[in-house]
């Protein structure tokens, strides 16, 4: 069954700002694409989709905060909120995510395993549900 994991970021702070860090030799895929959203409206809602291939790993970089839901199963999910200080959140393929609430200064990552595919998306939960079984 599809899951959510935390993944921990390493953060030094000092007098000269801040560092995070992402190992990618840790996540249990290599990374070989990456996008931001940035600029959400108010009342904008971005994923609403599932992968049957693709992990993604997502972190908010910066500033901002935003809201997540992520569905792994017919009645399993998992909701939180995302801000500088949270981990890196790993989510397997057939794990379906919302991204919500996004303050005006939010700018969200995502880091893929795999290039963008459009027969790997999956927009209808029905169908998502039926893979599940």
């Amino acid at each position: 069954m599809p899951s959510l994991e935390k993944h921990p970021v390493e953060r030094y702070v000092n007098d000269s700002g801040r560092l995070s860090v992402i190992d990618y030799a840790d996540l249990p895929f290599q990374p070989v694409r990456q996008f931001w959203i940035e600029h959400v409206s108010p009342d904008g809602v971005r994923g609403q989709h599932a992968h049957r291939k693709c992990w993604q790993a997502f972190f908010l970089n910066g500033s901002g905060t935003c809201a997540f839901k992520a569905h792994f199963g017919p009645d399993e999910f998992q909701e939180g909120h995302l801000s500088l200080e949270t981990p890196l959140y790993i989510a397997a393929p057939l794990t379906w995510l919302e991204l919500k609430d996004f303050s005006p200064e939010a700018c969200l990552t995502v880091l893929c395993s795999h290039a963008y595919d459009p027969n790997d998306y999956i927009y209808d939960f029905q169908e998502l549900k039926a893979l599940w079984g």
